[in-house]
């Protein structure tokens, strides 16, 4: 009876934890949770996915520290991505030790009145194991828009 208690609470327990660990447990987790925090409009979520000291360089622009990122492009980023279909074309990791780094191409779609703005990506997520959690200390993101021919095999 005790084993069948034990194992109750074991379960139930599970029910209510955060789930961060388990579902962040790989780099690639990692960054796919923090855009989709972005898309769901949790800041908090996808702000405490990035390490304390994180660098983000955008289009050719770097955020000097993780505050001035949150301040200055959290907003508008979070507005982006509820506004886009972002898609996964193409993506590789590597993981040496407690360094880890996420290589992703993109293709997003942004849906106006008057047509759709298609974005071909490329997403580089370096990674550091902070304890036993993932965190994102570096985000380098690029993008231009795709040619006709690009964009015409985004159903694929």
């Amino acid at each position: 009876m005790r084993y069948f208690a034990a194992l109750w609470l074991v379960l139930i327990s599970g029910l209510f934890t955060t789930g961060s660990v388990a579902a962040d447990s790989t780099p690639s987790a990692v960054v796919d949770s923090f855009h989709k925090a972005l898309r769901l409009n949790q800041p908090e979520k996808a702000v405490g996915l990035l390490s304390l000291d994180a660098l983000i360089y955008e289009q050719g622009f770097s955020e000097i520290s993780r505050d001035e990122w949150i301040q200055q492009q959290l907003g508008p980023a979070i507005a982006f991505a509820g506004d886009s279909d972002r898609r996964v074309v193409r993506r590789s990791s590597r993981i040496s030790g407690d360094a880890a780094w996420v290589m992703s191409s993109t293709q997003t779609t942004v849906k106006l009145p008057e047509r759709d703005l298609v974005f071909n990506g490329g997403e580089t997520a370096i990674l550091q194991k902070e304890g036993e959690v993932w965190k994102i200390v570096h985000l380098h993101w690029s993008a231009h828009e795709a040619e006709p021919a690009e964009s015409s095999s985004k159903g694929e």
